[in-house]
């Protein structure tokens, strides 16, 4: 069984009030596409202050950690 991957959450800057927006991807092993994902996500123009992400990824590896943590 996998392990949870640990996060950091001091580096979390909280949302402000209740999100505009929650997004949620799934995952498995999918670095590339993840990574796509995130990009359109952060070319977008809303407020990204106001944007609750949570990505779920079942069995993750460092290339998906890299692709999360950029």
């Amino acid at each position: 069984m996998n392990q949870p991957m640990p996060f950091d959450v001091s580096s979390v800057t909280p949302v402000q009030g209740e999100p505009a927006m929650s997004v949620v991807i799934a995952t498995w092993r999918r670095p590339q596409m993840l990574q796509r994902c995130l990009d359109g996500l952060r070319a977008q123009t809303f407020d990204a202050r106001r944007v609750e992400l949570v990505v779920a990824d079942d069995g993750p590896d460092d290339a998906t950690r890299a692709a999360i943590e950029a």
